[in-house]
C-alpha cells in the first residue's frame, strides 16, 4: 500500500473563482457539495490523499476545511482564465469552516508548528513532508478536542448509501438488494438508478497480511460480511467523536477503483464482495 500524502490547498477569496458566498453554500450542504480544487505538485498526489485548505489574504486566515481527495488529478480549464496547465482533484469534505463565525486554526499557529513551509503565500496543492504532515495531523486532532461542539456539529448520520453504477461488478450486493425489497419498501428497479439509505452499524472490523479487509456490517433489514480486495490505500481518523458517526458509503471513484467508507476509516480497493448475507429479525417480519 501506497503511504497516503498530506496536501495544504489554499484559498483567496478575493482572488479565487470560489467566492464567500458559495464557501456559505457548501458548508450548508457539505455533504452533497461536488467540489475540486487545483493541485500544484499533482505528479505526487492520488485519490485518497489528505488535504487542508488554508484561508490566504486578508482577514482571518488559517484552516478552514480538511478532507481527502476523491480522485486523481485531471487537467481543466484553468480557473483563473490565463490558460495554464491546471490539474483539479475532486474533495472529499470532513469537515468545512465559516472563517468568521467557527473557531480555525490561525495561521500563526501554523507557522509555529511548522516554520519551514510558508502559511501565507506560494501555490494550492503543495505537499507536506511526512515529518511535518505528522506534526499537522496532531495540531488537527487538538483542535478537535479543544472545540467539541464544533466537531459534534459536523459529524453527520448517514446511514448506507451505495452507488448502484458499480452495483453489476460487486458479488453479492444484488442478492442484498433483492433481501432488503422483500422486507422493506425498497425495489431493485429502484435502487438501479437511485441511492439506497439506511442505518448501518460496523461490528467488526479485521484486516489480514494480504491485504484483505473484512467487515461486518447491520443494517435496519439485512446483515452481512464485506470484502475488499485488492487494497491500495487505508486511511483512518478514529477520534473520540467517531461514536456519533453510523455511516457506509461505496461507490467508484476511478475506473476499477471502489471508495468504501467506513465512519472514519476509508479503503480504496479494486474488488469488493458482499458474503454471508441475513435477514435481521424486526416485528413485522419475525
Amino acid at each position: 500500500m501506497r503511504k497516503q500524502k498530506t496536501f495544504i490547498l489554499k484559498w483567496n477569496p478575493e482572488i479565487s473563482s470560489v467566492r464567500t458566498d458559495l464557501w456559505h453554500f457548501w458548508k450548508q450542504h457539505q455533504n452533497f457539495v461536488e467540489a475540486n480544487w487545483s493541485v500544484w505538485d499533482h505528479k505526487k498526489a492520488q485519490v485518497g490523499d489528505r488535504f487542508f485548505m488554508v484561508k490566504v489574504g486578508n482577514g482571518i486566515t488559517g484552516i478552514v476545511m480538511e478532507g481527502s481527495f476523491a480522485s486523481n488529478p485531471v487537467l481543466g480549464e484553468d480557473w483563473s482564465g490565463k490558460g495554464r496547465k491546471v490539474y483539479y482533484c475532486d474533495l472529499n469534505i470532513n469537515y468545512i469552516m465559516d472563517p468568521e463565525s467557527d473557531p480555525i486554526i490561525p495561521t500563526e499557529d501554523l507557522a509555529e508548528a511548522i516554520p519551514c513551509f510558508d502559511w501565507k503565500k506560494g501555490h494550492s496543492g503543495e505537499m507536506l513532508e511526512d515529518a511535518d504532515a505528522l506534526k499537522l495531523d496532531e495540531l488537527f486532532k487538538n483542535y478537535l478536542e479543544d472545540n467539541k461542539n464544533f466537531a459534534f456539529s459536523c459529524q453527520v448520520n448517514w446511514g448506507m448509501a451505495l452507488d448502484w453504477n458499480c452495483a453489476d461488478y460487486i458479488p453479492g450486493l444484488r442478492e442484498w438488494l433483492h433481501t432488503i425489497s422483500k422486507l422493506s419498501d425498497y425495489t431493485e428497479d429502484f435502487a438501479c438508478n437511485e441511492e439506497v439509505y439506511e442505518d448501518a452499524v460496523m461490528t467488526k472490523f479485521s484486516m489480514s497480511h494480504s491485504n484483505v479487509c473484512k467487515f461486518h456490517l447491520k443494517t435496519k433489514y439485512a446483515e452481512m460480511d464485506i470484502y475488499a480486495k485488492g487494497l491500495t490505500l487505508l486511511e483512518a481518523h478514529v477520534h473520540r467523536y467517531s461514536w456519533t458517526r453510523s455511516e457506509f458509503s461505496l461507490g467508484l471513484c476511478e475506473p476499477g477503483i471502489f471508495r468504501v467508507d467506513l465512519s472514519d476509516i476509508v479503503l480504496y480497493c479494486s474488488k469488493v464482495e458482499f458474503r454471508n448475507i441475513k435477514p435481521v429479525p424486526t416485528a413485522s417480519n419475525n
